[in-house]
């Protein structure tokens, strides 16, 4: 499927929000709901370091990818509007109690990633990637990262990392490995879940990951 990359804008946050749910059926941040997920992402648009593009073709969504620079200065923003996204929240763990423990942990793991990763505009962190399911196998995602990679490498940036579940999840971290990343790190987040933690270091010799 043909599609063009461009930065995402404000008005793109609802197709982004439907993407993201169908994308992720049943994930944490799904489950959310919509109201949370769409505050989420309006931070990443908010941050002046943010780099968020979405693929669309004919007028329609069919993913996006988002992340940023100084991903220390990024979580303080996050830190920031923790308010904010609680109350976008709030109905949802009002109904999912065992979500309040979810979300608490990850309170405390954006705490420390603010507090304890020293990182620099040098520095670049994929968030979020996204292909809706009719779109999927088509190279979008591929697109997407190799375009973020791009932008990230004309902002001066060096380095991109990016976290992903280590188990059951073979076809993304086979996904990430092809386009170049490499795990530099396998760590719990929380009791049982672990994680890999990859990094692509830009060549600037080089016009794609």
């Amino acid at each position: 499927m043909e599609s063009t990359i461009r930065t995402a804008v404000k008005s793109d946050l609802s197709a982004i929000v439907m993407c993201h749910l169908e994308a992720f059926p049943g994930f944490f941040l799904s489950n959310m709901g919509p109201r949370f997920l769409r505050r989420y992402y309006e931070i990443y648009l908010d941050y002046a370091k943010g780099i968020v593009l979405v693929a669309e073709s004919e007028g329609q969504l069919l993913g996006f990818i988002a992340g940023f620079q100084d991903p220390a200065s990024y979580y303080a923003k996050m830190k920031d509007n923790r308010f904010t996204l609680g109350l976008a929240a709030l109905a949802v763990l009002w109904r999912r109690p065992t979500a309040v423990r979810r979300a608490l942990f990850n309170r405390r793991r954006v705490q420390s990633e603010s507090s304890t990763h020293a990182t620099t505009d040098e520095d670049a962190r994929i968030g979020m990637l996204a292909v809706h399911p009719s779109a999927q196998g088509g190279g979008i995602g591929r697109k997407l990262v190799e375009d973020f990679a791009a932008v990230a490498r004309s902002r001066g940036v060096n380095r991109i990392d990016l976290t992903t579940d280590a188990v059951g999840n073979d076809s993304v971290n086979a996904f990430y490995q092809r386009m170049g990343f490499h795990i530099i790190d396998t760590f719990l987040s929380g009791p049982t879940r672990q994680m890999h933690r990859y990094e692509y270091i830009i060549d600037t010799e080089e016009t794609n990951p």
